[in-house]
């Protein structure tokens, strides 16, 4: 066995470790005997409302490609996706290591450019994400938590960041980036350029995202209602985007910072203990991280099954 082979167990045993971890830290003993309370019907609805947006994201995916010009059904975006998710739960990569095979498997596919392929991918995974940015910063707000002027300076430094970007070139200074690269960024960029002429449709995908997030958030509080606990709602649509960010952490699933960050957030914006707080979030975890290990297999088994193999070498353009 090589280390190719080795990854992937050790990445998933590492996470199982963690969750195992949090079930310590909730009291081993404790926790068991509130599962053997909970309300099975609950923990039940709280796992199809944690995975239904999975299929929202394989639209949003599939409608992103179709206006860049690379044409794939619902089914091949759902299991791309699912192959995704997979890869992003094995690789210690975070939320983003998926992406980047996704991309390469795609133009091997259809015989695109990675630059254009990579300018949907990127397009759905920021249309994924503004849900959580709009309503972290709406519910940052309305808790106090976050005021207008700090919004935006934020958005200033952003604005200010593309500008120069973008215009500095023009007005004499060098650009360190190697040509292709600068390549790859230019067609990239005009790949998302196009979303301006479909702003209905993407829109449409906003409003189905935001719909997704919400799934998301429901199903921890139908979580906590299982356990007993009446996680508000409006504390939840901070809660959830904040927690979110460690997703991005360079771990598999974003393993540890997630658990950790939401864990925490719970415990200081709701009158729950800290071992309450762990149960919940282990519960939620295990729900999303196996959910995504098992029907993420089934994605990328069924890609190869229909002779396209999502880690085959890159044959793709430039």
């Amino acid at each position: 066995m090589n280390k190719t082979d080795l990854k992937k167990p050790l990445a998933f045993s590492f996470t199982t470790l963690v969750l195992v971890s949090m079930l310590y830290l909730s009291d081993f003993k404790s926790s068991i005997e509130a599962l053997g309370q909970a309300r099975y019907h609950l923990l039940i609805a709280g796992f199809v409302l944690t995975n239904a947006p999975v299929l929202i994201y394989a639209k949003v995916w599939k409608n992103m490609l179709d206006i860049s010009d690379v044409r794939l059904s619902y089914g091949s975006s759902l299991k791309v996706v699912l192959a995704n998710t997979f890869v992003n739960n094995l690789t210690p990569f975070g939320n983003i290591g998926g992406e980047a095979a996704a991309t390469l498997y795609l133009s091997e596919l259809t015989g695109k450019k990675k630059s254009k392929i990579f300018s949907a991918v990127f397009s759905a995974s920021i249309i994924n994400f503004i849900p959580l940015i709009i309503l972290g910063l709406v519910g940052g707000m309305l808790l106090g938590y976050i005021s207008l002027a700090q919004i935006l300076t934020g958005l200033s430094v952003i604005l200010l960041a593309s500008l120069w970007s973008t215009y500095a070139p023009d007005v004499g200074f060098s650009n360190p980036l190697p040509l292709k690269i600068k390549r790859f960024l230019s067609e990239t960029a005009n790949g998302l350029s196009k979303l301006r002429d479909r702003k209905k449709e993407v829109v449409f995908l906003l409003f189905l995202t935001h719909v997704a997030v919400f799934s998301s958030i429901a199903s921890v509080h139908v979580i906590g209602l299982s356990l007993g606990y009446k996680l508000s709602i409006p504390l939840l649509v901070l809660a959830m985007p904040l927690a979110r960010i460690g997703n991005y952490a360079p771990t598999p699933g974003g393993s540890v910072a997630y658990e950790a960050a939401l864990t925490g957030i719970l415990t200081y914006l709701f009158p729950v203990s800290l071992q309450s707080a762990a149960l919940i979030t282990a519960i939620y975890r295990a729900i999303t991280y196996y959910t995504g290990i098992v029907a993420g297999y089934i994605g990328v088994s069924m890609l190869e099954f229909e002779g396209e193999n999502l880690f085959n070498e890159d044959k793709g353009q430039t």
